[in-house]
């Protein structure tokens, strides 16, 4: 069993300037080929993005990831039970197209993520 859970908030070692970003834990699946799939929110990222307001997106609404990829991302659990944010658009998207084989999860570090998600609206920016 995963020592992760709904409603927990972790700080994480983020990317320079992002220190106050926070990962909340919104859903936890097991998929029997990857393991154990932790889907998270971030916060308080700037991912730069010429469409969004300011330039910036500052919330990941959903991103999933292999729960080793989790630990070695996490420092410190701060909250548990906290109410969950958004997520559910997203994952909902993502979960019909890993379902067709066309959608996978993150297996590096959450501030690695980050950066390909900032290097991906770059793309389409």
């Amino acid at each position: 069993m995963s020592k992760y859970a709904p409603g927990q908030v972790w700080t994480y070692k983020t990317r320079k300037g992002e220190e106050d970003s926070r990962l909340t834990v919104c859903q936890v699946d097991v998929d029997d080929e990857l393991g154990t799939i932790i889907h998270v929110f971030i916060s308080n990222v700037a991912i730069k993005c010429d469409d969004a307001p300011d330039g910036l997106v500052k919330n990941i609404h959903h991103s999933p990831y292999s729960e080793a990829a989790i630990d070695e991302s996490v420092l410190e659990l701060e909250a548990e039970d906290v109410e969950l944010p958004d997520f559910r658009d997203g994952y909902r998207q993502w979960r019909e197209v890993f379902e067709k084989e066309e959608a996978g999860i993150f297996s590096l570090v959450v501030s690695d993520g980050v950066d390909v998600m900032e290097e991906a609206m770059q793309r389409q920016g």
